[in-house]
């Protein structure tokens, strides 16, 4: 049996959203403290921490990342 032939593709030709990280960032140190997936764990996290450091509020914020290295499929021909 002959070997199968992989050719990587990039996209699959249907447009979804880009994944996007978002982190809790102190602008004193221009450094993320903490990373989540869900914009919603992001803001419960600010919540938190605020609430414990009230004197944070301005400086400790959350900003969204976009993720922008291109998927990489591969297509395994079976012929």
């Amino acid at each position: 049996m002959p070997p199968r032939a992989i050719t990587p593709t990039v996209g699959s030709g249907v447009r979804s959203p880009k994944p996007k990280l978002y982190g809790l960032v102190s602008d004193e140190s221009q450094a993320a403290v903490e990373w989540f997936t869900d914009l919603e764990e992001a803001e419960k996290a600010l919540r938190g921490v605020l609430a414990d450091e009230p004197d944070w509020r301005g400086v400790v914020r959350i900003a969204e990342f976009e993720l922008t290295t291109p998927r990489v499929f591969a297509r395994i021909d079976l012929n």
